[in-house]
Formats: C-alpha cells, structure tokens, sequence
C-alpha cells in the first residue's frame, strides 16, 4: 500500500492564490523560533551511510533534550528508513517530524519534511499517481529554496536529487522502462 500523508494539505493539489493550502504558508511571516544552523541541517539526510549506522545517530538525536534536535532526529530516522525501503516506518517518522515543526515554528524541521515526504512518494514507484509525483516534484522545489535560504548545501543537494528523480521517474516511465524505472532509486 502506498504511504500517505492525509493531514498535510500540501499534499492535495494547491491553486494559485491558495498559499494557506501549503505547509510553508507561514514561512514568510517571520515568525518562528531562532534558526538552526547549516552544520546541524547537514546531518539529516544519509547520503549513502549505512542506514542503521544513520538510525542509531538519529535514535541519539530524539533523545536530546532540545526539540528542534529532536525533530532533526526523527527526519534524519525517515530518511535511513526510506533509504532501506521501510516506506510506511519513514512515512509515520516524516509525518511526526512535520508536526512537531508546524508546531514549533521550526521553518529548517519543515523545510526536511518536505524533502523526505517527496522522496518516499518517488520510491513508492508505481504506486505514486501522476498527481502525487507531480506534488512531490512541488514540494522538492519548495525545500530545495528553503535549504538555499538557510545555507545548507548537503539538505539543498537532497532536495535537488528528490527533483531529480521525480524527473527520471517521469521520463522513464513515459518510455515504458520498468528496468530503469527501478535503477532511479
């Protein structure tokens, strides 16, 4: 079954004009708790490490007693569980991580949010809609700026792989190549 993220309207096709339907809406008010910096952003996402050698940094990470290292526990955990292909244990961390950051303010937490759900919607392969790629595709791009704002060149990076494969997927697809389809990821 595929993973979804029902309680997070930018997963649902947004209009023009429809800003309050996007989990960056409020990105822009300013408002939010101090900003973290590019260093602690870089660890989340595991860029090829062992994905139970990420699991047991992102277990330490959880157990901190500041939130917003806890909330880059739990992406840095979505992201090793999607990388071994856990999809709906890296759905329900992603999803936890997302609404600790909503509700903190926490714009660098939402902003790994975003990559880590588009990309589990990319690895779900078929089982991803047209509609669902095309959000992912819309999320990556919406992180990946956030990340180029923030300063962090690897979470900028994830954000451009997640671009990336959305892309490949779409092409491949379109060619009817299940082989290569299945070497993206």
């Amino acid at each position: 079954a595929a993973v979804a993220f029902p309680e997070f309207p930018a997963l649902q096709r947004r209009r023009p004009g429809n800003l309050a339907a996007s989990p960056v809406a409020d990105f822009a008010s300013g408002s939010g708790s101090a900003a973290i910096g590019p260093k602690a952003l870089d660890g989340i996402f595991c860029f090829g490490a062992d994905p139970e050698e990420s699991l047991a940094k992102a277990s330490a990470a959880k157990g901190a007693d500041d939130r917003r290292a806890q909330v880059l526990g739990m992406l840095k955990a979505a992201d090793a569980l999607a990388e071994s292909g856990r999809l709906p244990e890296a759905g329900e961390e992603v999803q936890a991580a997302a609404r600790a950051s909503q509700e903190m303010r926490f714009e660098e937490g939402r902003a790994g949010a975003l990559v880590v759900m588009a990309k589990i919607i990319a690895l779900q392969g078929s089982l991803s809609t047209a509609e669902q790629l095309d959000e992912a595709l819309d999320l990556a791009a919406e992180a990946q700026e956030k990340f180029q704002k923030f300063g962090s060149k690897r979470c900028e990076a994830a954000a451009l792989l997640a671009l990336a494969a959305k892309e490949a997927l779409g092409l491949l697809r379109a060619l009817d190549d299940r082989v290569a389809v299945a070497e993206v990821y």
